[in-house]
């Protein structure tokens, strides 16, 4: 009878830690989209398939700098940072996964550099899909005014 039970807490640990390190993960988002737009306007995104071995990023724009962050359960690190200086915005068609494309936006910056990315709600458990149409129009014409 022991034995059944050591199975049993065994094989539900599993889950338990899975739920338990995506509540951390998300807390983790939330708390580094905070932190960002207090200093300035910063979006949850997620990038196009093969860019980043990551499902999850948070775009950061400033007259400065226009810059791509991993987030998750602990800090907050730096992918990429493009001088906001002759960067545009754009709408995009963004490949998400080896079967869906989806509308979403580029940034390029003035040499050359692009990063295309979609716009997604807030983080969350649950099961989101990406902004698309007015929202994702208005994200991209606020973006266009913040790179001048």
């Amino acid at each position: 009878m022991l034995f059944l039970i050591l199975i049993v807490i065994a094989l539900l640990a599993v889950p338990v830690s899975f739920v338990a390190y995506g509540a951390l993960t998300v807390r983790g988002q939330r708390r580094a989209l905070a932190a960002f737009r207090a200093t300035a306007h910063a979006y949850f995104t997620r990038p196009q398939m093969g860019m980043w071995k990551l499902s999850a990023t948070i775009l950061v724009v400033s007259p400065d700098e226009v810059s791509v962050w991993k987030s998750g359960p602990g800090q907050p690190t730096r992918l990429l940072a493009l001088p906001s200086r002759g960067a545009t915005v754009g709408a995009a068609e963004v490949r998400i996964n080896a079967a869906r494309v989806v509308e979403g936006f580029v940034i390029t910056s003035a040499d050359g550099q692009s990063v295309p990315l979609t716009l997604w709600p807030e983080p969350t458990m649950g099961v989101a899909k990406p902004h698309t149409g007015a929202l994702l129009v208005q994200t991209i014409d606020e973006i266009r005014g913040l790179l001048g």
